[in-house]
């Protein structure tokens, strides 16, 4: 009986070693499901669309800002109209005009100079808004037009100085006179004002006559700082293409018909070429000196 038993128990042990522990039930992870957004652009939302508006517009926006900034205190473009500078600016020709140099911020970075060429804001009776011209006399000093030529008295000096102004047209060096207006040939100009003249003396509007005529009330010979604009920077030539393009207009031929006309320049090219840097934007005498 004893020896059943004892079998009965070991029979029992080997079967409850031989068995492997159960193992754990894990149950498995589900992953969330994520849409993949469409790669066709056509199938954008809305709301990405509006935001790509909104992007682009301040976008555009700084740029505007920018060149409104580069435009109203640096650089400014202008195109000469008028033959009051030649033989060294031409009509037509476009220009870039420094305005930083001249501007007053409280700090000074330069003062207009004799022989600078600018672009000034006379506030001419013949409506005209702009003028480009060199400075010829400074603040304090007097000036004399005398014998076709021009005459500098610097502050504290006692006597004339005739200018060799050589970079003046053989038909205009040697050829200022008093203005017509005025027939006026001596100026003491006042501080902080200036006179200035054009290149082609004989065919410019400028301090001699007070920059149109001297005929009103409010007309001066001088110009006051805040009035020059900036100093000529950089000359980008003149150029024609479609200045004779007309497009839609109605014209008749011989037999009274009405017809589209449609024209374009034959001539399409620079008629002055870029100088860029190359211009004659300032000049020194050193007869002054």
């Amino acid at each position: 009986m004893m020896y059943v038993l004892v079998e009965v128990v070991k029979n029992l042990n080997i079967v409850m070693e031989s068995n492997s522990p159960i193992e754990p039930v894990i149950a498995p992870v589900i992953e969330p499901k994520i849409d993949t957004p469409p790669t066709d652009e056509t199938s954008k939302k809305p709301d990405s669309l509006i935001r790509e508006s909104i992007l682009f517009l301040r976008d555009i926006t700084i740029i505007l800002l920018i060149v409104l900034t580069i435009r109203a205190f640096l650089v400014a473009p202008f195109r000469i109209s008028g033959s009051s500078m030649e033989n060294n600016y031409f009509n037509g020709e476009f220009i870039l005009v420094d305005k930083l140099s001249f501007a007053d911020f409280g700090i000074k970075i330069a003062e207009p100079k004799r022989g600078d060429v600018v672009v000034i804001e006379p506030h001419a009776e013949n409506g005209r808004q702009f003028y480009i011209k060199r400075i010829i006399g400074l603040p304090g000093e007097k000036l004399k037009i005398e014998d076709g030529k021009v005459a500098i008295q610097k502050v504290g000096a006692s006597s004339y100085t005739t200018l060799n102004e050589t970079y003046l047209s053989e038909k205009n060096f040697g050829k200022t006179y008093p203005g017509k207006s005025s027939n006026q040939s001596v100026f003491e100009i006042p501080a902080w004002e200036y006179f200035i003249m054009g290149d082609n003396r004989n065919a410019s509007a400028d301090a001699r006559d007070c920059f149109y005529t001297c005929s009103t009330n409010s007309s001066s010979h001088f110009l006051p700082k805040k009035d020059i604009v900036g100093k000529v920077w950089m000359t980008l030539g003149a150029y024609k293409i479609f200045d004779e393009f007309a497009f839609g207009r109605k014209i008749f031929d011989e037999a009274n018909t009405s017809v589209v006309h449609i024209k374009l320049a034959k001539d399409i090219g620079f008629t002055t070429p870029p100088r860029f840097f190359n211009t004659p934007s300032t000049w020194n005498y050193p007869e002054l000196n």
